[in-house]
């Protein structure tokens, strides 16, 4: 059955508030016991985590890298390491997020199926080869491609079914035609880096597109004449969103208009890192393109000015929210955790502290600092020790 474990005294948030001085009791893998007043079974593990917030794990749907580490590097070990970092800043599981690449998309499938001690792999988020030339932002031109039904069975091939979320823009010639191979494979279907029209984002989702990659972000701008791909989707309250709540790449404003328009039921937080996320590493080499990189005004850049991903972790993306938006804890924690668990169709496992379901959770002091990780009921990260 495996450790059973006592979280002792935690202000515990949950989807519907927060349980003052309560105790979770964790046997195996699973939480099987919250209430007030828990005794410790014979033989378990305590945590005393009076003082703290215990929030449910973060899920990353959108990330290239962190602390030094990324997707992008030729050796499994980076990939390793990168789960590892992650659980520092309360992410326990995430997808990787990718150009598409054979080797890539190999590597990560050989690191799914091995533990890491560290964060969770998902699946596969690939953000090319199908999206817009004009709003193709930080990828390099040579990794766009047509849409082809070839080239999709070759990606749906190499990923295994591990292809999660597939960002495409709508507008291309073929597009539209793939999107029901797609549905099929039982991939989300995600609008981005795309110059879509209203009516060509309309049709889109009329087919199946529901979800958006970084909201704003790398797609046609919204003119109060011709709304484009964001008026269309403020138009279908259906369809999630990703946003980056760095600052940097949504000013406050932008983001308080997404959250009263989506709300905490279709907002993922994401950070899209790359590899200087975590690190005080000012200037690093992009393995994702190749390029140097500088951080400057909160964001790396290539020497255009062109932001290429950011240096977010997701405590800080917790935190931004509720100073830039005014959401509560709850909300926030809702919008990190479990509506990306519900976007993944995972959320009877993950996403939020609740009987039966994976023991993935964040023990948090009042300024928001991650003290403790926990992974189906491991501890994975300990700030005392680390």
């Amino acid at each position: 059955m495996g450790q059973t474990t006592l979280i002792r005294g935690a202000s515990v948030v949950t989807p519907t508030g927060i349980l003052p001085e309560t105790s979770i009791l964790v046997e195996g893998e699973k939480i099987s016991t919250i209430r007030k007043a828990a005794e410790k079974p014979t033989g378990a593990k305590e945590i005393d985590a009076q003082g703290l917030m215990a929030l449910p794990g973060f899920i990353d749907v959108h990330i290239q890298g962190t602390m030094g580490r990324d997707v992008w590097e030729e050796e499994d070990e980076a990939l390793v390491e990168m789960c590892r970092g992650l659980v520092r800043f309360g992410t326990t599981s995430f997808v990787a997020t990718t150009h598409y690449t054979p080797s890539i998309v190999q590597r990560i499938n050989r690191v799914m199926q091995r533990p890491t001690g560290g964060a969770n792999i998902l699946g596969i988020h690939l953000e090319t080869p199908f999206v817009s030339e004009e709003r193709r932002g930080a990828i390099p031109t040579e990794r766009l491609e047509p849409p082809s039904r070839a080239k999709l069975d070759e990606i749906l091939t190499e990923c295994a079914g591990n292809l999660r979320i597939f960002t495409l823009a709508p507008e291309l010639p073929g597009a539209l035609e793939l999107f029901p191979e797609l549905l099929q494979a039982g991939v989300i279907i995600s609008l981005g880096h795309t110059d879509a029209t209203y009516e060509e984002a309309q049709r889109a989702i009329a087919l199946g597109a529901s979800h958006v990659t970084h909201l704003f972000n790398a797609m046609r701008p919204f003119y109060h004449r011709e709304p484009g791909v964001i008026g269309a989707i403020f138009d279908a309250p259906e369809v999630s969103v990703q946003i980056i709540a760095d600052g940097v790449h949504l000013h406050p404003a932008t983001l308080r208009l997404a959250f009263a328009l989506k709300g905490r039921e279709k907002i993922a937080l994401i950070t899209d890192a790359v590899r200087g996320a975590g690190i005080d590493q000012k200037v690093f080499l992009s393995s994702s393109i190749r390029r140097r990189v500088e951080v400057k005004e909160g964001a790396p850049r290539l020497s255009t000015g062109q932001i290429a991903g950011s240096i977010l972790t997701m405590d800080k993306a917790v935190k931004n929210i509720q100073d830039f938006v005014g959401a509560s804890l709850v909300d926030a924690a809702f919008m990190a955790s479990t509506t990306p668990a519900r976007i993944l169709k995972l959320d009877q496992k993950i996403g939020s502290i609740e009987l039966g379901k994976d023991a993935d959770i964040v023990l948090m002091n009042e300024a928001g600092e991650v003290q403790m990780t926990l992974i189906k009921g491991e501890v994975v990260y300990d700030a005392r020790k680390n």
